[in-house]
């Protein structure tokens, strides 16, 4: 029996009761912004830090889930994102959600591994570009989704790669889950 407000969700064959009430928000950022990198600025940098807070305050988030893993953290010279550190200062849940390397090579994904045919590195490029948005950012966007249904804690902020909201939108919309909201803060 259901509470109100809950639905049956089944994953991997557990049943789990889920809110009715999945609301998702989108943060779309800069990298080295969510990180806190010495590319930005300390009053960026602060100025995201309290953004973020109050995205978290006002609309009552319970989770987080960034679009980063350890290499990203490696790349971006952090231990941490400000994210992170946010959830921590409000005991809101947090968790990193994306493919390392590893599990991208693991699915036949690393995208670096492909021998391009092409002839000039121009059309090199393209074909790269055309896979990432194509073939690869497809699979890692669902994997985020999956990360964020599977806490099921509500609402939740997903917060990722500005490029990537448009998609983010659409993929939370055709599962239908939602409502959803997207904000841009780069």
């Amino acid at each position: 029996m259901n509470l109100p407000g809950q639905i049956d969700l089944i994953i991997n064959g557990y049943r789990m009761k889920m809110s009715a009430d999945t609301r998702i928000i989108i943060l779309g950022t800069f990298h080295p912004l969510q990180c806190g990198s010495t590319e930005c600025t300390k009053e960026q940098i602060q100025d995201y830090r309290q953004f973020l807070e109050q995205i978290c305050i006002n609309s009552g988030i319970q989770c987080i889930v960034e679009e980063m893993n350890d290499e990203g953290l490696k790349n971006h010279e952090v231990e941490n994102t400000i994210a992170f550190s946010t959830c921590k200062h409000l005991n809101i849940k947090h968790q990193y959600a994306d493919l390392s390397s590893e599990h991208l090579a693991d699915l036949c994904l690393f995208i670096d591994c492909f021998m391009f045919r092409e002839p000039t590195n121009e059309s090199k490029s393209h074909k790269r570009e055309l896979l990432h948005q194509h073939l690869l950012n497809p699979i890692r966007e669902r994997y985020w989704l999956a990360n964020v249904l599977a806490l099921n804690i509500w609402p939740a902020l997903l917060i990722c790669g500005s490029d990537h909201v448009k998609s983010m939108i659409n993929l939370i919309k055709v599962l239908e889950y939602g409502p959803v909201e997207s904000i841009i803060k780069c």
